[in-house]
């Protein structure tokens, strides 16, 4: 796993006053305002049974623990601490192994011995056959081994020795690999684009993509360098989400990315290139967030959401700070929203100003419900709990039916309108049916509307969809407030065809092909 250096891990810490501009006067929905004080959500009187209570731990309310960095111990609880079974491959403390009786150490030790006496007898005997060549061919073919990139290994795997036989094969991508995406435009145009697939040994890793003035190794004369790989405890049925912080100039951005590992585990890592080392665990994973196996996940800064045990989606935010800089604890809730197990779910802001979508009535989500059909919420709008002037971007009427097949992915972002002063946005959906992506989409939230595009079609039938809503921030790199942006060169999408990843590009509500995206 990640080292933190003196203990210090990059992601959710309270960042210094000085990235912030200065206050400005209160919004109706500012979390500045008095009424958040002290925790995002009011406390509530909780029934008897209700999973807020705190005999139901980490269900709701804010996560104990949170606070601290992970430690390799974090996935080492006893089940009476942290419920259902750990995730595989997990680091355990050294108290938690049994104790061994000294004679049988001493027999282990012995056997060591002796298998160690027969190796030396039958090497010895292969150089006085001449099977193994001398030490100078041996220096060789190690200096060949050092030169694989070797990041198609297992990451909890590389301290192990190297493979006498490294295969020559080595890919970072799987067919029907899960697939997310975040990006964002930087204050001097630039466009940096982090994309997150699996491999067939079931490691993540990240493809970059980034057009700016700072020189970058990439492949295939493309701008997408080269994959990237991150430690985990993803899993063959590992779903992710992935979303941004930008946030002065130490979240420049970060990347985080929510996924399900193990067998009943949300977790999280993050990506911050300013930062040494460039990924780690993130101080999510000390939230023990018990998720259905499998579960889906949707993002978008500063929230979250995924599946419980029991199919309940749940809403996740950062506690953000009074300047609404990211901390080191979350408030969790349920939504009372049920789905199956494979069900797909996605996030999408409801504000192109960032203020606006980090409060109530902030997110969208978009799920197949327990019909199997296509299903729209927008927690709390309904309850009347936002802010008075709430600005609705989506159109009062429900979407049209649209059935969706349990394990068919579903996509979504969020662009802001044009010509909207209130920073509202239209959202697009795709959904795989069969082999064609459909779509449905909101342009101006007066109405949705059906499109099966064209360059959408004959697509890998067991593909993901993975699409971009740029990054926002109440306060960039230049102390200014950035909203998503408008439609346009940065408005794509991604999924397989033919094994490989396609980028498409939305104009208008004409979807083009763009680049091949180099996954070797």
């Amino acid at each position: 796993m990640a080292n933190y250096n003196n203990g210090y891990q990059p992601g959710l810490e309270v960042s210094q006053p000085e990235y912030y501009s200065a206050p400005e006067a209160l919004g109706p929905n500012d979390p500045r305002d008095p009424k958040y004080n002290d925790s995002y959500y009011a406390p509530h009187a909780l029934p008897p049974t209700h999973p807020g209570d705190p005999k139901y731990p980490y269900a709701y309310g804010v996560v104990p623990g949170a606070g601290e960095p992970p430690t390799a111990t974090t996935y080492g609880q006893p089940p009476a601490t942290y419920p259902g079974p750990p995730p595989t491959g997990e680091l355990h403390a050294d108290s938690a192994s049994p104790a061994r009786s000294s004679k049988k150490k001493w027999w282990i030790i012995g056997g060591i011995v002796l298998i160690l006496i027969i190796i030396g007898a039958v090497v010895g005997g292969l150089f006085g056959a001449g099977v193994i060549g001398s030490k100078k061919s041996q220096s060789a073919d190690n200096d060949n081994d050092s030169n694989t990139t070797g990041t198609g290994a297992s990451p909890s795997s590389s301290s192990a020795a190297p493979s006498a036989t490294p295969s020559p094969a080595a890919r970072f991508i799987r067919q029907g690999s899960p697939l997310t995406v975040a990006g964002w435009e930087s204050p001097e145009g630039d466009t940096e684009i982090f994309l997150f697939h699996q491999d067939a040994d079931n490691n993540i890793h990240y493809s970059r993509y980034y057009d700016g003035s700072t020189p970058v190794d990439t492949l295939n004369d493309t701008l997408w360098a080269e994959p990237v790989a991150v430690d985990t405890f993803a899993t063959a049925n590992t779903r992710m989400a992935a979303t941004l912080i930008i946030q002065g100039t130490a979240f420049h951005p970060q990347v985080q990315i929510y996924y399900s590992g193990g067998e009943s585990r949300m977790l999280g890592f993050n990506v911050n290139l300013r930062s040494n080392p460039t990924s780690g665990e993130d101080s999510i994973n000390n939230s023990r967030l018990v998720a259905q196996k499998g579960s889906a996940a949707g993002a978008y800064w500063p929230w979250f959401t995924y599946q419980s045990a029991a199919g309940e989606l749940m809403e996740v935010r950062n506690k953000l700070g009074d300047a609404f800089q990211s901390s080191s604890t979350w408030d969790v809730r349920g939504l009372g929203i049920t789905t199956q197990g494979g069900s797909a779910v996605v996030m999408v802001p409801m504000s192109a100003i960032f203020r606006n979508m980090a409060v109530e009535g902030g997110f969208g989500l978009i799920y197949r419900n327990s019909q199997g059909v296509l299903a729209l919420a927008v927690p709390r709008l309904d309850q009347g709990e936002v802010a008075e002037g709430y600005a609705r971007s989506w159109p009062e009427e429900d979407l049209p039916t649209i059935a969706v097949e349990l394990d068919a992915p579903i996509a979504a972002f969020s662009v802001a309108r044009p010509n909207d002063s209130s920073g509202r946005v239209d959202t697009y959906v795709l959904y795989l049916v069969g082999t064609d992506i459909h779509m449905v989409y909101t342009a101006g939230g007066n109405a949705w509307k059906q499109v099966e595009p064209t360059t959408l079609r004959d697509v890998d039938p067991d593909t993901d969809i993975a699409c971009i809503t740029l990054g926002s921030s109440i306060s960039n790199s230049n102390g200014k407030t950035q909203r998503i942006p408008l439609p346009g060169r940065n408005t794509k999408c991604y999924f397989q065809r033919g094994g490989v990843v396609q980028e498409v590009v939305l104009s208008g509500t004409e979807w083009t092909e763009g680049t091949v995206v180099p996954i070797p």
